[in-house]
Formats: C-alpha cells, structure tokens, sequence
C-alpha cells in the first residue's frame, strides 16, 4: 500500500494511518465556492494560520472547528483538501484566470485596509479571533511577526517620532526641507517581507526513527590495543531506569566510492575575514575553472576549497601549468591582487569511507586518518547548501546562518532585532555518522540611523556610551550624503561610491561644537563650523550628539550620527542589556514541541536539502551500512534527503530515537538524618529541616552599611532579620551589631572610608551591606575591600529583604551565612557520594576572559576550588592571573592544585591523628574548554597533577606526617561543557516534565556521543525556560577505570549538592564554584575588566599606547619619507609602498606587545596589592566558601 505523502515532504507510513480513516467526499458548488473566494486572503481559510494565506500553506492538519473548511466534516474535509491542491495548481498556471476575481478582490481589499488602518485600539482582531478559536494557542508567535498585513514593518522603520531620512547634499528645496541625495538598497527594506513563520509543533509527523545497527557496531573489544589519545570505552552504561529519548541529530549516509580533494589558497593566511572572503569570491568569479564549475567544489571563505573532483585534472586539461617545485604538492597560478599573487595548492586527498570506518570502531583504520580535517571539510560542504538554499540566509560565523526573514522586534525602543537561525555539524556518532542542527537565535542590530542607537533610552537605558564603546567598536555603517568635491571628478566618484560609503566605527568623540580638528591645508576649527560651511547652516540637526569616527585612533574622521545608516545583519556584541534580557528569553527560548519542529521542518529545509524521489532505492546502496540501518524500519519507509549539487551524499529526515537512562533524585539529607522530599521540578523546600552541619558557637560582629535616602529603620530591619535567621531559626551563627554606617554613595572609595572609618575600634569581622536596588559597580567594590582588605566576611541585601517573612529569600542568605561559618548546608545520603568522598579530592576549574569594554591586554583570571569534606559541601578555593589575556589553558595549575591538596589533607585528617591522611583518587572537573583543547588540557594541566602531588606528600615526609614517599593517588579528568548544540526532547507529552523537557537526571552515553572514548550527556536540572541543555562530559584521563555509569550517578550526585540553593543545577558544582570564584576575581579587577574612556586606566594605557606609536612612526618616517603631496592626492594616485605597509605591521604587533606587558604589570600589581602572596584574598576569610 503506497504512503500517503505530505505538502511539506515527509511522508507518514501507510500502516501507521488510522483503520478507520473515512472516505473522501466531493464538495457541493457553494462550498467550493466558500473556500475559492478565500484562498488568498488570511488568515488561511484552511488551518487558519494568520502567517499565510491558503495558497501557501502546507500544514497536513488543523484543529480548527469554524469556517468554510473547519466547519466540514472528516469526509468533506479530504474533498476540501483535493479542492485545494486542485486550487494551487489553477492559480500556478494562470494567476488572473476569471475563477479567481472574487480571491483576488477580497485580497486586495484586505491589503488596502492593513495599510489604512493596520491595527484597531492596537488590538490585532483577526489575530484574537483565531486564538479565541484555537484555544488561544498560537505557535507561530515565537521569533516572528504574526500577520503579514498588520503587524508587518520593515527592519529599518524606526520607533514613533523617529525619522528614517537618509543623508542630505546640504542645499534646501524651497520649503525648506533638505533633500535627500543616496540611499542604500538594503536587501530586506522591503515591506513585502514579512517575518518568517516558525513552524507549528503540530506540523511535524511523528516519524521519528529508532536507529537499528548491527551487533558489531557496539563491539567495544575493537577497540582494545588501539593506541587512543584518551581512556577507551569499555561499556555502554546499563541504566536501573531505561529511557528513549529525541535528538536533533540526522543520519548521514554516503555512496562509494568517494573521494574529496582539500586545495588551499595559502596566500590568504593571517588576512582579516572580511579581506579574505573578498578575495576567496573573487577568484571564484573571475579564475576560469572555478568559475565554470560551480557545482564541483565549496570553500570556507578563508583558505580551504574542497572538491568532489580532482580539480588538478581540470587545470591540466585547461593547460594551466603546475609551478609547483618537483616533488612538491602541485600549485597553480590564479589572480593577481595589489596585495601580490595567489596560487591554489593541492593538499591532500580523502576517503569519506574513513569516517564511516571510525564510527564503526574499526581497528584497520588508517593511522593517517584524522577526524577533525574530515569533519571541516564536511561541514564547508554542508555550508554551501546553507548559501544557495532557496530561503534567504546570512552567515553567522562558524557552521552557522541566520533567516533574513525570521526576524522579530527585541523591545521597543527600535534599535535591535532578532534573528532566527541554525547551527550544523557533522559529527561521528556510535557506529553512525550525524548531522547536528539546533536552532538558535541572536540580537542584531536593525538598518536605522545611528543617532536613534545613541538616543534610544529604552533600549539602552541612558547608556554611558564611553563605558560601552566596545559594542558598537567595528559597527558598519553607510554614509548616507553626498561628500567630496565635484571639481575632482575621480575622488567624487570613489567616495561616493557603493564601495566609498561604508565604513567601519572606530569610536566615538565629543559634541560637533567642541570636537576641534584641523582640515588639510586649513587651520583648527570645531566639526561644527566645517560642516556648516562645507554643507551649509543646520546641516548637523542633532548637535548635542556625539560625534562618531570613521578613521581611526590616530587619523580620526568624525562623522555626525544621524548622516550614518547601519548597515543590515551585524550580530551585537556581547549580551544584550540587562532590561531585554526577559524579551530575548520569550523569543528565543522554545519548548521541545517547538524547538524539533523548527530543526526538523525548516532547519532541514533551510539547508537545502530536498527530497529525493530514488531516496529508498539509493538507501540500500549507502556504503558501510548494514540493510536494516536503511531499509524498512518496523514497517516504515523513510524518504531520504539528498544533498543539493553533490548526490553522493543522503540524510535520513527523521529525528533520531536514542536509548539512555533516567536517573533518580538523589536523597538530599540534612541534619539530624533528615532528608528533604525532592518534587519533580528539581527544586525543593527545607524550611523546618536542620543544616547538615552548623557552628552554632560561631558568633558574627557586623558592621551595617546602607546607601543615604532609604527609607527610615530600613537597615535595622534587615539586620534584625539576619540575626533572627541565622541564630535564632537555623542556628547558624549569633550575629551582633558592631556599628552602623551611612554611605554617601556606591564609590569605592565611599566605601572604603567608611568601613576604615569603624574598623579600628570595633574589630568587625563581617559586614552586611544594605542597597535600594542592583548596583554592580557598589556590589564590587565592597566585595573586593571586605575580601582582600579588610578581611571581612560580606553579605550584600537588597531593600525587597525588609520582610522577613520571605522565607525562601532569608533561607538562601542564611546558607550563604552558614558558608561563611565552614558550615555545610546539606549533603547526599546513600550514593555515590558517600561511597568515595571520604577518599578522594573532587575539584573544580575555569578561566573567565576579559569581554568588550575591559582594557586591551587585561589579563583572564583562572580558579581552581577542591572539596575538603566527605560530603561535598564544602570547597576551598586557589586563584591566579593567567600570564596572557584570553589564555584558557591554566598557566600556575601545579601551584593551586598543591594548595587544593594542603587543604584536603589539613581539613579530613584529624587533630589527634599522627599520620595524615591521602587521598585514594583525584577526580578533576574542568570547565570551559572547547574540543580542540582537551589535548592541551591533558597534556598542559592534567600532567603537572603527579609531580605536584609528590611535592606536597614530600613535604609531609619530611615533617614525619607520612610513612611513605612517593604515593600517588588514581586521578580522573572530566571536561564539562555547555557549549554545545546537543538537545534531547521527550518522545511525547507523557514522559516530558512540567515544562515539557525531558525529567532531571536524562543521561545518554550512546549513539551521539563518542564511539571511542568515555563521554556522556547529563541533564540534571528541570529547565525553566526553553529546551533543556545537556551537559557534556568527556573524561580525558580515568587511573581508577572507573565505569562511565558511576561517573555519571556521581555527576547527577555532585549537582543536587550545590551549596547556594536548594536545586540541582545543570552541571558538577565544583565547576559551578569554580566559575563563581572567577566572577568573584572580575571584582577585583573591576577597573581593568571595566574600563570606559576617561577612568584613570584607559586614560593611562591610551597616552602610553600613543606615545610608543608615536616613537615608531617617527623612525618608519626616517626610514620612509612621505612624498611631497597631499594625503588626499596621495590616496587617490598610489598605495603604499609593501615595506612600508609590512613595517606597520611590524611596528604595530610592537605596540600591542609592549602595551599587554604593560598592562600586566599593573594587573598582577593590583592583584597583590593586599597579599602578597598567591592568591589576592585575605587569611581571614581563606579557609570558607566566602566567594558563594
């Protein structure tokens, strides 16, 4: 029996249709009628869709019970929708035949009254209806606009009472209004785009398919003898709890033979990306082979070109010689550039086949063969499917692209958007080669003028542009007015130009009237004056803006704001701010249903991939595969989908089924052997329970500091209300009042005065800090003072703390009091846990990285916290500068994991005991790190762990603590990471959660993870928002062996143990306090990580940074006298000599060398500024979790 196929390209199996489908039933005249005369219009007359209207719409199914279709029966509906095919293909094939005058005059009439009237007391009523209708369900809201003809506007339309004129020639009509002279066609200015539509969870089939593979792909005895970077698998973990998962994975499958051939154009090599793709595409225009073989070859834009033929044949045969020396790898002559020539060179050649041997662990693999250039090459071909897709996309970097159309307003003050997309990866699963799609969705800045940014208080909230210059620092924009002088027609032309108009922002300056420079052959004047006399009186209509500049540092070129257009699809930098971060969130976060309909329906399709009509046919063909991996699956027939332009390679369209296990909760005790109930959620409550381990004798003197203006006993209640928690409902610690102080304002220095002003006399050793709001800056400079100064434990409260009978927010502050007392808030009873921490260090580490606006050169700060108890919690921690900005490997890790090792060993030996006690095992969980480190990570970090271990057990030796020398304990090394496009969804709505994810505890360590080494996903937290992500785990180094399923239930364990709250976080706490520890660094340094113009350390670094330029300009101008003419000729006639041009560049890493050295040397003197010593924090505080 044939299946029943689909308008969007699936296809359901025949035997899985209902037995009692009915018959198909003709529509009478009226009817056909009814749904003739609305075909155009929308909503659509046959789902009721407010995106589309019937003519374009290929949803399969629809609840909707009104209308000419709604309102027919099942049998009259299957009329309907012959009616409807039949519909489409009249129109198709005259779309001004007479059948559908009344169609087209009820959509014409409905366009009219959008663009008079689009909205009605700004309430959407066809919108509200069709909700109303449906349940109120409308699933074509997230990430896009709902109705073409109402809610539609282009991406460069600005907020009410904001102009979007462009640039003016400076002369005025006679009305006084200034002409407009350019405009830049922007590819999506136009109001016949609407927002693409996010597919309905409900359009995707539910033909998901369960891979089958044969018993020797999970044959892990392959793998023993094989020389392996990192601990072999040696099980597939064998879960209490068995679970069937989705993923967003795809199989991928080839036809052998096949080969691809790797060229390189080297001369790209160290060139900026966007210099780079120009010549990458300018080759491909004009070199004659390239050119004429389109369909033969894709190419990464940098320097790679990979083809699925010999292109060396296709040179010879056009009789372009090899220049290649002999016995070289053959190169050949392509275009010559002001830069100089370029060359294709031929790199090497590959067998896909290879990688589909990988996957199935074949010990006969070649000991050439490398996994990461065959996965490269793979994903440049899957990139050019992305690019010549019918539906419109923009790059976003790395295996990356977002839809022009997907796009949705991201608050309302104008100035940013977003933009759906998707990222891909081919990867190796077990025994299977992926494709990995998610989708994701990132903030760009809308095509408006530049002043509405500088002026958007909504969406910026009175920004201080010169602390957040670096995010708009490389901004594009299009000058929008006519510039140079007509009497020198070819320098008219070039800067008037397409070319000659966009520019890049450098940054920004003062107001026109006060900015001075000096015109070439003129004398100084403001940018004010000059324009007025170059463009004529009020060409600046926004003079108390400031300037921006278009040159650079040295050579600036100051431009006014609302003359400067944005240029379309530029991502933000950065995050967006802080008052969007509830608009992005409902955006972007989609539940599971949405989230695989949107990677199943149009992430594939936005791909490229088509469906191929042979697809059952060529399945049987696949190289490597067994049958049953391809052909009926349980009764099922899948169509495959072929890879646009290279026919070689197929896809599987279906989701993938993949078999893990569900974890249980583990058993959260508290004291007094009590254990907490843990809900489904995650999330639990310990009101009425006893902290696993207090020190009630503990007793706090607090000095209260609170900002002026609040209101009257506010800080007194709030200290009432610690005291009360802490001592009298949890027997913390007695907190007693030391003083009271009153601070001006937020500064540091503020700050500091006046814990100085009480410290001497009343010997404080805490201080609790009262706030009417959030105040970073006030946040960390009394953290950093209290650490590294003065000693003090600190506690930071906003005013909201007044009640007291706020139970959940005056429990979590009395488990960050317990911290503070070596306390532990609670702990894991009959686990993992209690099996190995009694004999083994857990520890933790990352590296946070300087972002946009700190100082150029600031130095990453790197932490590494390690257990110290035989619960869990409780964490000391080490902390260090890394000797480079944006290190991640960790430079001092021998050094901090010596002190973890100290503290381990101070803190579980007891007092009386005469030897001290070692720890059995070492497990090291290391965050942060990409793929391409782990090497680095084992071989950089890992390694120094023996060494170090053996100095400090020496020490004891020496000391007669130890009656052995050199022991060394079983070390295992896990990296985790959230850095990844791995989701898994529940197959349906009854084994999901409360928010629709699959439950805490999901681990799978099968199918989409390694075939030859230990790594496994774990989503441990209930996900409040959005699809839940999984961590990822790989364990690098296993001494002990031990089994991956321990691991992870010792994993899930270490989560639900995270000190700060009652809640299983989503990956090992130890990484989680590591990373706190770094954010708790960033404080420290808070002036280098923040460090706007006109603060004392930018200013600093810009006069030493200008000064050595300055020295090296002069010498570069000795060795190179400029000519005797003016820049602009000079610009015009000639360019720069290329020693002159390889000298700057020279000169320029000189100046970025000695200026990140100089910068260092201040950072590391600030960090020791208190102690001296390793780490930046004070003894007082050192042997606590005073970070959490």
């Amino acid at each position: 029996m044939p299946s029943k196929k689909h308008g969007h390209g699936f296809q359901t199996p025949a035997n899985s249709q209902r037995s009692n489908r009915p018959d198909l039933q003709e529509l009478n005249k009226r009817e056909q009628d009814a749904i003739r005369d609305e075909f155009l219009t929308i909503p659509c007359v046959h789902c009721a869709d407010i995106s589309h209207s019937c003519l374009d719409c290929s949803n399969t199914a629809t609840d909707y019970k009104t209308g000419p279709y709604g309102s027919l029966s099942p049998s009259k509906k299957l009329g309907a929708d012959k009616w409807i095919d039949e519909l489409k293909k009249r129109y198709a094939a005259n779309k001004t035949g007479l059948m559908f005058d009344r169609a087209i005059k009820n959509r014409d009439e409905q366009r009219k009254e959008a663009l008079e009237k689009p909205k009605q007391d700004g309430k959407n009523v066809v919108k509200e209806k069709v909700q109303e209708q449906q349940g109120g369900n409308n699933s074509s809201q997230k990430g896009s606009t709902a109705k073409p003809t109402e809610n539609m506007q282009e991406l460069s339309t600005p907020p009410p009472n904001q102009s979007i004129e462009g640039g003016t020639s400076g002369s005025q009509n006679a009305s006084g209004s200034m002409k407009l002279v350019a405009s830049y066609n922007f590819d999506h200015d136009r109001s016949e785009i609407a927002s693409r539509r996010a597919p309905a969870a409900a359009e995707l089939l539910s033909t998901f398919e369960s891979l089958a593979r044969g018993p020797s792909d999970k044959d892990l005895k392959m793998l023993h003898g094989q020389q392996l970077a990192y601990p072999a698998r040696t099980e597939f973990a064998q879960y209490k709890s068995r679970k069937t998962v989705l993923t967003n994975h795809f199989q991928l499958m080839c036809m052998k033979p096949i080969e691809l051939y790797e060229f390189k154009v080297p001369e790209i090599e160290g060139k900026g990306k966007r210099k780079a793709r120009a010549i990458m595409k300018s080759i491909v225009a004009n070199f004659p082979v390239l050119r004429n073989n389109p369909t033969l070859f894709a190419m990464d834009y940098f320097t790679t070109i990979v083809s699925w033929v010999d292109l060396r044949t296709y040179m010879n045969n056009a009789n372009y010689a090899n220049t290649a020396p002999q016995g070289s790898p053959a190169q050949y002559d392509l275009l010559t550039f002001p830069d100089g020539p370029t060359t294709l060179r031929y790199e090497r050649t590959v067998n896909v086949g290879e990688l589909f041997a990988y996957a199935r662990m074949d010990p006969n693999l070649p000991a050439t063969f490398d996994i990461k250039e065959m996965i490269s090459l793979l994903n440049i071909i899957i990139s050019k499917c992305a690019e010549e897709s019918a539906v419109a996309t923009v790059p976003g970097g790395a295996n990356k692209f977002y839809l022009k159309e997907a796009h949705a307003a991201l608050g309302s003050g104008g100035s940013l958007c977003t933009h759906r997309g998707y990222s891909y990866a081919v990867k190796s699963g077990v025994g299977v080669v992926l494709l990995n799609v998610n989708s994701i969705t990132s903030a760009f800045w809308r095509p408006i003028l530049f002043h509405h940014v500088l002026t958007d208080d909504v969406t910026f909230g009175r920004m201080d542009w010169n602390i957040f210059e670096g995010v708009i620092y490389g901004l594009r924009v299009y000058i929008t007015y006519e510039r140079g002088d007509k009497k020198d027609p070819d320098a008219h032309k070039r800067l008037n130009s397409e070319e000659g108009r966009v520019k890049t922002i450098t940054g920004l300056g003062l107001q026109p009237a006060y900015e001075i420079f000096t015109p070439e052959g003129g004398t100084p004047t403001t940018v004010l004056d000059h324009y007025n006399k170059t463009y004529g009186p009020n060409f600046i209509q926004h003079p108390t803006l400031q300037l921006v500049n278009l040159g650079t540092r040295d050579e600036p070129k100051w431009y006014p704001a609302e003359k400067l257009r944005i240029l379309a699809y530029q991502k933000y930098k950065g995050l967006v701010p802080s008052n969007l971060t509830n608009a992005m969130q409902r955006i972007a976060c989609q539940r599971p249903p949405e989230a695989k309909a949107l990677v199943a329906i149009e992430g594939l399709k936005t791909l490229g991939w088509t469906d191929n009509q042979d697809g059952n046919q060529a399945g049987t063909q696949v190289a490597n595969q067994t049958s049953n991996e391809v052909g009926n699956q349980a009764g099922k027939q899948i169509p495959n989908f072929v890879l646009p332009g290279y026919p070689m390679f197929y896809l599987r369209p279906a989701l993938l089924r993949v078999d893990g296990g569900k974890l249980d909760y583990p058993t959260v005790k508290y004291g007094t052997n009590r254990t907490a109930r843990l809900p489904h959620h995650g999330r639990w409550k310990f009101a009425g329970l006893d902290l696993h381990t207090c020190n009630a004798q503990r007793s706090f003197s607090a000095l209260v500091l609170s900002e002026t203006n609040l209101s009257d006993g506010l800080a007194t209640d709030i200290y009432a209300n610690l005291a009360d928690w802490t001592a009298t409902q949890y027997q913390v610690a007695a907190v007693n009042k030391a003083a009271e102080v009153q601070l001006t304002n937020l500064s540091h220095t503020a700050i500091d005065n006046g814990i100085q002003e009480k410290l001497g006399k009343n010997k404080p050793d805490m201080a609790l800090l009262v706030l009417r709001g959030k105040s970073i800056p006030g946040y960390s400079a009394f953290k950093d003072l209290c650490d590294r100064k003065f000693g003090l434990h600190a506690i930071c409260v906003t005013s909201p703390g007044r009640n007291g009978r706020d139970g959940d927010r005056w429990g979590n502050i009395t488990l960050k009091m317990n911290l503070k007392a070596a306390g532990i808030n609670h702990t894991i009873e009959k686990g993992m846990i209690s099996a190995l921490m009694r004999d083994t260090l857990v520890l933790g580490a990352d590296v946070t990285h300087p972002g946009p606006g700190s100082v150029p050169g600031c130095p990453s700060i790197a932490a590494i916290v390690g257990s110290v108890d035989q619960y869990a919690g409780r964490f000391l921690g080490s902390m260090r500068l890394q000797r480079e900005s944006r290190k991640e490997i960790i430079d001092d890790v021998a050094e901090m994991f010596r002190e973890r090792v100290r503290d381990w060993i101070d803190e579980m030996t007891p007092s009386e005991q005469q030897y001290v006690s070692l720890p059995k095992r070492i497990i090291y969980y290391r965050d942060g790190v990409s793929e391409s480190q782990y090497d680095q990570v084992l071989s950089e970090e890992v390694a120094t762990f023996d060494a170090a271990f053996s100095q400090v057990v020496s020490e004891f030796y020496k000391k007669k603590r130890v009656n052995v020398d050199g022991y060394i304990p079983q070390i295992t090394a896990i990296i985790c990471g959230k850095r990844h496009h791995v989701r898994f969804y529940p197959p349906n709505s009854t084994e999901a959660d409360q928010f629709s994810n699959c439950h805490p505890g999901t681990t799978v360590d099968d199918v989409v993870t390694s075939p030859h080494y230990q790594d496994f996903y774990l989503q441990s937290h209930a996900a409040i928002k959005g699809t839940a992500r999984p961590a990822h785990y790989f364990v690098v180094k296993n001494d002990g062996n031990i089994p991956v399923s321990q691991l992870s239930q010792f994993t899930h364990e270490l989560c639900y143990t995270y000190v700060r709250a009652p809640v299983g976080v989503s990956y090992a706490s130890p990484a989680y306090y590591a990373d706190r520890l770094c954010e708790r660094g960033r404080c420290y340094l808070r002036s280098y990580f923040v460090a706007p113009k006109q603060t004392p350390i930018r200013d600093d670094f810009d006069e030493f940074k200008r000064d050595h330029e300055r020295k090296l300009k002069a010498a570069r101008e000795k060795d190179f006298p400029p000519p005797a003419i003016s820049k602009r000729k000079l610009k015009a006639r000639q360019s720069k000599d290329k020693d002159l041009v390889a000298r700057e560049e020279v000169d320029r890493k000189k100046v970025q060398k000695v200026c990140d050295e100089y910068i260092m040397k201040k950072a590391r003197d600030e960090f020791k500024r208190y102690n001296k010593g390793g780490n930046p924090w004070h003894s007082n505080i050192s042997k606590t979790m005073f970070w959490m």
